[in-house]
């Protein structure tokens, strides 16, 4: 990999690396209305070697110092593409110590270095997502650099938080059949998920380890006719956490008698210090965009799950099933998604098929 001067250089990070990657993760804070301490406590190396089929974790090291100064993050999966299997990549994990983030030389070469194995691994569509809170990254990564792939606006990306035992704006459909998954459904959820995903860009492509390794749960109709909705309830909680550090603005007013919340339907603010306890909806689709079904599936989930304070799903801008959620006292925060193109003499976004709604995996960002 590439030298930036004799004092830094690029390669990629082993398992000896973990305790330095843990200690810049934690270095950085999301500061807001609530601030929280993203970490991949107790391996953050296997916590990040984790989020893909193949995770390229890119380190620059200072041999002056002997530390990694910052690291970022190539993850590539395979996800359907304008409704075939192609490979993905995802760019994430972009850390610079605290001591080093003037040192504007070691992101641009990072990104030189990740471009590569790009290029190397014949990955045609890669993305990432910035908080939309988040303007100093907003403005490093927009502004156009020669070393620096050129970050195409792709459209918000929304996560939602809700309380779980939720309550049915809808009357309840009892002749529906909602179930925790069993080796009986696998295939069936398989061919479900895979029928949908083909129709929006960026599904994930599950492989049938994925359906028996993850607690997937399933809505189907009178008898078990057809599968109606299907989704994964994944708990990362012992691999990768969130942290409350403390709360500002009226949140700092309110968190006292935040055990009234759920009065009103939103969950409870979690005590300074503690870790989040929450799953994410994960690999989920519903027949037909049917409104009534997703309501059905995620009241019933929810109240599956209840030991559980809160969970977590995530829409694209123009994924139909946004509108639901109004219906459904919830918390949310804003990204953008940008697809990152080395390229840069045609756009990325030109090619993808408009008549395809986006669908990011939210338990993957």
């Amino acid at each position: 990999m590439n030298n930036i001067s004799g004092r830094y250089y690029f390669e990629f990070a082993d398992e000896k690396d973990s305790s330095e990657i843990l200690e810049i993760l934690e270095e950085d804070n999301f500061q807001g209305k609530i601030s929280l301490l993203y970490t991949r406590r107790p391996n953050a190396y296997k916590s990040i070697k984790s989020e893909g089929e193949e995770v390229f974790i890119v380190v620059c090291r200072d041999r002056e110092k002997e530390v990694i100064a910052g690291f970022g993050v190539l993850a590539i999966n395979s996800c359907f593409v304008n409704g075939h299997k192609k490979k993905v990549g995802y760019l994430f994990g972009l850390r610079v110590r605290k001591e080093y983030q003037k040192k504007a030389r070691i992101i641009h070469h990072g990104y030189e270095n990740l471009g590569k194995i790009i290029s190397e691994k014949g990955i045609e569509f890669c993305y990432t997502t910035i908080l939309s809170e988040n303007n100093n990254a907003e403005r490093l990564l927009e502004k156009k650099r020669r070393l620096m792939p050129l970050y195409e606006f792709l459209e918000a990306y929304t996560v939602n938080i809700l309380k779980t035992n939720l309550k049915s704006e809808i009357k309840p459909n009892r002749s529906l059949i909602f179930k925790r998954a069993e080796e009986s459904d696998f295939k069936r959820i398989e061919i479900f998920l895979k029928q949908l995903g083909q129709k929006q860009n960026l599904f994930p492509v599950l492989h049938p380890d994925d359906i028996k390794t993850k607690p997937f749960y399933v809505l189907y109709s009178k008898n078990k006719e057809e599968v109606l909705a299907s989704g994964a309830a994944w708990d990362q909680g012992e691999y990768k956490q969130y942290i409350i550090k403390k709360y500002a603005g009226i949140l700092r007013l309110l968190s006292p008698f935040s055990k009234l919340f759920p009065l009103f339907g939103y969950p409870p603010l979690p005590k300074a210090g503690s870790v989040l306890n929450f799953f994410t909806l994960s690999f989920w689709g519903v027949k037909d965009n049917d409104p009534d079904i997703f309501m059905e599936f995620i009241t019933r989930l929810s109240q599956a799950l209840s030991h559980y304070p809160f969970f977590v799903l995530g829409f694209s801008h123009h994924d139909p099933m946004q509108r639901v959620l109004r219906k459904i006292p919830h918390v949310e925060y804003t990204s953008k998604i940008y697809l990152v193109n080395w390229d840069k003499q045609e756009s990325k976004i030109n090619k993808l098929n408009k008549q395809y709604p986006i669908y990011l995996e939210c338990a993957r960002l």
